[in-house]
């Protein structure tokens, strides 16, 4: 789903849409941290422009109307028992 449509099913002011966005960029950062996702993101506009990031920003959120990330499938050792 492209980014603006999925934050204009929230019907919210500005302001509510401006956190929404960044609590967004805290969930990717809290998974770049436990090192379940990569550093890179690829974002892609609707006429097919591409940006690769190593960092997001909410400014790029309406630029562009998907993010792709990258997962780690097996960040870490699990240990069962």
């Amino acid at each position: 789903m492209p980014i603006k449509d999925f934050l204009s099913q929230f019907h919210r002011s500005n302001q509510k849409i401006a956190k929404i966005k960044k609590d967004i960029l805290i969930i990717f950062n809290d998974l770049q941290k436990k090192d379940l996702i990569d550093s890179r993101f690829k974002l892609i506009s609707k006429t097919g422009k591409e940006a690769k990031l190593t960092k997001l920003s909410t400014s790029r959120f309406t630029e562009y109307d998907t993010i792709c990330f990258y997962e780690k499938i097996q960040s870490k050792e699990i240990k069962l028992n």
